[in-house]
């Protein structure tokens, strides 16, 4: 290599265009590179679904039933929208109930009548309906179908889940959803049978055939199934489904706000690149130049302290080196937008589900008005499932074949409109209307609680009786013969001063 100053003018600006052609700018843009990509991975949601696949799912419910299924399920387990959208409405009735005779004869048995109520009274003591309902609810909003099989014995009752996906809803019986089962289900899950009673598991060996034990304790020779017993009815089943009007196939309720979790998720990667960006920094080393537009400084020196400094700072301060003047690099005025853009997308998840987002602890306006169109609104949705499980308790009530006719009903009350429920029951009480039950019920209490706690406060304990035998004095229990006005001297002990005896002589206090 010829000496810098053996080169001519021509040679010299040759080698400085070669050296600025190859002025490093790579430490920028690994940096911004870098953590956009990483800021992508962290996402679980896009892993998983990404929204060609959703859209796809979501064009065809009852060809891909099983996939949008699955997908709700992941939703429910990784989006925290989602899930508290599908426990808020699983949660909204309070599923209060009272248990109502009808068809009595004029001549009924008083005492047979008693018994009779006392059963039924029990048995859904037993059932223990609110926490079990609860839980099946939950399961239904993001799955939309539940499919169980319920086992019972003389103190318990429970109710277990069978996979939706080897169900198909295939009659209506007395107003409930029946569903076949696909016993092919259990021939790599024959370790279930067990949990699932007797009743189910003969229904798979008459299926899939099975090996008898001899009373010697060997096996026996081999009973073949029936292939065609493949789908079957199992009795003991309940069967519930939100959107009861499609029985073909099961869709999530909330399966149109898919979409608008992915985009919320998009946005929330933007605002958090974002404000990476805003904290992002840049360092310029300008080259000086000479009056003819050569560098002042030998391209050896300028990369010995270009390197010192990309040495000595952060990887998220980027350093350029450039012989021309740079204006002032901002990244900032963009995290505000972002983080408006994030809220839009929160609130579009709760308007698709058609839910209000002050519900959930968002949104930017606060009207009790709207706020209650729209918790009546949800009601009227979550009150529809109550209706099935009121119609399949009354249809177990009725397979017990009783001497008495009795069904559950349960009362419209929810979460919001409790106080207003208990309000309108005990005015009825008061005009006498026979509502004395469904006041107790709107209370919280159960048929059960309320007759026992009846015997236990009233015969037992007689607290109205003892501890309750005398009320608070108030303007509503004092008796108008008492005296109102200042405590008289007589009370007092005290004898009358000259113009109160003269008063009482002239008795002028008598028509005060």
């Amino acid at each position: 290599m010829p000496d810098e100053k053996e080169l001519t003018p021509a040679q010299k600006q040759q080698k400085q265009l070669e050296y600025v052609m190859r002025l490093n700018y790579q430490r920028i843009a690994k940096s911004i590179v870098q953590d956009l990509q990483n800021n992508r991975k962290e996402s679980v949601l896009f892993q998983k679904y990404d929204k060609e696949k959703m859209v796809k799912f979501l064009a065809n419910p009852q060809q891909y039933e099983k996939q949008i299924r699955s997908m709700s399920r992941f939703l429910y387990d990784n989006s925290p929208q989602y899930k508290r959208l599908c426990k808020y409405m699983a949660g909204i009735p309070t599923l209060d109930y009272i248990i109502a005779p009808y068809n009595i004869s004029k001549n009924y048995n008083k005492n047979s009548f008693l018994v009779n109520y006392n059963k039924i009274v029990n048995l859904l003591e037993r059932m223990n309906l609110k926490h079990e309902f609860s839980k099946i609810f939950t399961t239904c909003w993001y799955e939309d179908i539940f499919a169980g099989l319920y086992t019972e014995t003389e103190d318990s009752f429970s109710i277990v889940k069978i996979n939706p996906d080897y169900v198909q809803i295939s009659s209506v019986n007395d107003g409930c959803l029946t569903y076949s089962l696909d016993m092919s289900y259990f021939d790599t899950r024959q370790y279930l049978l067990d949990s699932y009673g007797d009743t189910l598991k003969q229904m798979y060996y008459a299926y899939a055939g099975y090996t008898p034990i001899l009373s010697n304790g060997k096996r026996g020779k081999k009973i073949r199934g029936n292939p065609n017993l493949r789908w079957q009815e199992p009795p003991n089943q309940i069967c519930l489904k939100i959107n009861e009007d499609q029985i073909l196939y099961s869709s999530p309720p909330f399966a149109s706000v898919f979409p608008d979790i992915l985009n919320l998720e998009d946005y929330k990667q933007i605002s958090k690149t974002g404000e990476f960006l805003d904290h992002y920094k840049l360092i310029a080393e300008k080259i000086p130049l000479n009056d003819d537009g050569t560098f002042q400084m030998d391209e050896e020196i300028c990369d010995k302290y270009y390197q010192q400094t990309c040495d000595n700072v952060s990887s998220s301060i980027g350093v350029i080196l450039t012989p021309m003047d740079i204006e002032p690099i901002s990244f900032t005025n963009t995290v505000a937008s972002e983080h408006d853009a994030v809220n839009n997308a929160e609130s579009a998840v709760y308007s698709s589900a058609g839910s209000s987002q002050m519900l959930f602890g968002g949104g930017d306006k606060s009207s009790s008005a709207i706020l209650e169109l729209s918790t009546k609104n949800d009601e009227s949705l979550a009150f529809g499932l109550v209706r099935q499980v009121e119609r399949w308790i009354n249809r177990y009530i009725k397979q017990l074949n009783l001497p008495y006719s009795f069904k559950a009903k349960f009362l419209d009350t929810s979460i919001f409109n409790r106080d207003k429920m208990v309000d309108m029951y005990f005015k009825a009480a008061q005009g006498g209307v026979p509502c004395k039950m469904a006041l107790s019920a709107a209370l919280g209490y159960s048929p059960s609680d309320t007759i026992n706690m009846g015997i236990l406060e009233n015969d037992v304990l007689k607290l109205t009786d003892n501890a309750f035998s005398k009320v608070l004095l108030s303007s509503n229990t004092q008796s108008g013969n008492d005296q109102g006005g200042r405590p008289t001297n007589q009370s007092k002990g005290k004898g009358l001063t000259e113009s109160g005896e003269q008063q009482v002589e002239d008795s002028e206090n008598d028509n005060k």
